[in-house]
């Protein structure tokens, strides 16, 4: 049987893929293994060139980003190869992934992705409960789910997940796709997960994505009062939990700065979830406008000149930060614009489909948090499918331009 080998056959292996590489990996314990998303974008690269890149102007926005790193990369003062090669290769992959969904895909496959998500969370919420109480794998840090039990970045992709997944499940409520219970249902198991995985900014993230699609909705349903009585309840149980297991106390001024101000590690020098922007003018560029404008130009640990900066000040672990320390206000500028545009396209569909329109608005108002709440959206997982769902808005949009005006829920 012959097997066509084409851009969406490739697009659905990755996001199959990324679902049990990790767990793969993480027991077989052989890491590598989870370089075959890599192999998979290359190939999806390699059928998009013979094809010559779509003619959009997010698709030559990440051209021009491209070459600004490279720009930045040679003028940098001690930029490091490695670094570069490092970068490109997190935030590249991505736009790879973007511009084929954007090419190929339509409401179809999102909607199956969507639908695939129902599975996602019951399968992930098990194997949480399972390394958990049967595994007694007791620190939250290392229950991943799906993911696996690696310190570190199986936490990190279940919060990827359980955001995403989040999102999905008060869309797909709002538009009546799912009943008030499976909705609940799925709810509870996420707020179950980001309990034992120690995800404290959960309930605040799981109540504005509510909060946004009301106020973006325009309307309030007799059924979203069941929402809205979950949320609260199960953010009632989750910060109780968090009182008395993890002494974090949301109704403590002092606990809440804390939690904002913490860099990882807990170094207290390091730069946070808010101070990373002028922590870096003012300790890593000296006040220099220069520096602030076109950054260092890749220059990391690998070189002595940065190793107190970089490291000492945990710039690797928000992207935000990072960036600006990189690439400066102008690199910045250029990451931080695809999200924005998603936006401003999400608002431009509200004439078509609110909620379709919500949805994208809320989607490209959590890529922006992600940058600032640490490095989530530069891992496997999350940013390969924030940036697939990313693509939404200006597949909708091309269909828009193209003159047919029908956008039916996803």
């Amino acid at each position: 049987m012959k097997v066509k080998v084409n851009t969406r056959s490739l697009l659905w292996t990755q996001i199959y893929l990324l679902l049990i590489v990790r767990l793969i990996s993480s027991l077989i314990s052989f890491n590598p293994i989870v370089y075959l998303c890599d192999i998979v974008t290359i190939a999806i690269f390699v059928i998009q060139i013979k094809h010559g890149l779509p003619r959009h102007s997010v698709v030559l926005l990440f051209a021009i980003e491209f070459i600004y790193w490279v720009i930045s990369f040679t003028m940098g003062l001690s930029g490091s190869i490695s670094a570069f090669i490092e970068l490109s290769r997190v935030l590249v992959r991505f736009y790879i992934i973007f511009t084929a969904a954007f090419r190929v895909f339509d409401e179809k496959d999102y909607r199956k992705i969507f639908d695939i998500f129902d599975i996602i969370i019951v399968i992930h919420t098990a194997l949480v409960f399972y390394q958990t109480y049967i595994l007694h794998y007791t620190n939250g840090d290392m229950v991943g789910g799906l993911f696996g039990v690696t310190f570190g970045y199986g936490n990190t992709a279940s919060h990827g997940l359980i955001l995403i997944g989040t999102l999905v499940t008060v869309y797909k409520y709002f538009v009546c796709s799912d009943s008030v219970r499976k909705s609940a249902i799925k709810l509870v198991m996420l707020f179950s997960v980001a309990m034992i995985t120690e995800m404290k900014s959960f309930v605040f993230e799981a109540a504005l994505i509510v909060i946004l699609f009301l106020v973006l909705d325009g309307r309030i349903k007799a059924r979203t009062g069941l929402i809205l009585a979950v949320i609260p309840v199960a953010g009632i149980v989750f910060l109780d939990y968090m009182i008395n297991y993890f002494n974090f106390n949301i109704f403590d001024l002092d606990s809440i700065n804390d939690y904002l101000n913490r860099g990882y590690g807990y170094n207290i020098d390091g730069v946070s979830r808010h101070d990373g922007y002028g922590k870096v003018f003012n300790r890593c560029f000296g006040g220099n406008w220069r520096l602030a404008i076109f950054g260092f130009g890749f220059a990391t640990s690998v070189s002595p000149f940065t190793e107190t900066y970089f490291n000492n000040m945990n710039l690797g672990n928000f992207t935000y930060a990072k960036m600006f320390y990189d690439v400066g206000i102008v690199g910045s500028i250029l990451y931080f614009a695809p999200f924005i545009i998603c936006i401003f396209k999400g608002l431009e569909l509200r004439k078509y489909n609110k909620m379709v329109s919500a949805f994208c608005i809320i989607l490209g108002i959590l890529c922006i948090y992600l940058n600032f709440y640490g490095s989530l959206l530069e891992s496997d997982f999350c940013g390969y499918y924030m940036y697939i769902l990313l693509a939404l808005p200006f597949i909708l949009d091309k269909r828009i331009q193209a003159g047919d005006y029908t956008i039916d829920n996803i």
